[in-house]
């Protein structure tokens, strides 16, 4: 069963799992774009019918977010990443 983050300080024990996971695509061998579909697409549900390279939006509390993954920080920059999306799920 998929485990959904539930509150904003579950992001960053998300994000450390994702990158401590052995079974996970090799993280490093994917672009940008792709590790941010990663882990929102683990963690969160997706809108897949309302997603381009740039926007991708989710649910967090019942509340659909559209993302703008060109403003977000590289995902590999784990602090400056997680307080991004912090950021965009506490705003709106």
């Amino acid at each position: 069963m998929r485990q959904h983050i539930m509150t904003l300080d579950d992001i960053s024990l998300r994000y450390q799992e994702l990158i401590d996971k052995t079974d996970a695509p090799k993280i490093e061998n994917l672009t940008n774009w792709g590790r941010h579909r990663l882990f929102l697409a683990k963690y969160f549900k997706i809108h897949d019918g309302q997603y381009t390279p740039h926007r991708i939006i989710v649910e967090f509390h019942a509340r659909a977010f559209a993302l703008d993954t060109t403003q977000a920080p590289d995902f590999l920059d784990q602090n400056n990443y997680i307080q991004w999306l912090q950021q965009q799920l506490s705003h709106e």
